[in-house]
């Protein structure tokens, strides 16, 4: 399980730094974070997390927002 995590962290991590990259806003719980961060926060956390894409009306992803979710 501990291997499937770091590769699942590591693909986020790149997945985020893209996004970022191009301007994207990222949260966790209303909080502005860094790539890094937010990978680390959703990752590393007992808490499970839902990402919410938020669009422009030209339909580009201008934030990206991770809420805490309850099983």
């Amino acid at each position: 399980m501990h291997v499937v995590r770091n590769n699942g962290k590591k693909h986020l991590l790149y997945m985020l730094n893209r996004y970022a990259d191009k301007g994207v806003d990222i949260y966790v719980a209303n909080r502005y974070m860094t790539p890094r961060s937010t990978a680390n926060k959703v990752m590393d956390s007992a808490s499970r997390y839902m990402a919410d894409f938020v669009m422009d009306d030209s339909g580009a992803v201008k934030e990206i927002r991770y809420d805490r979710i309850r099983p």
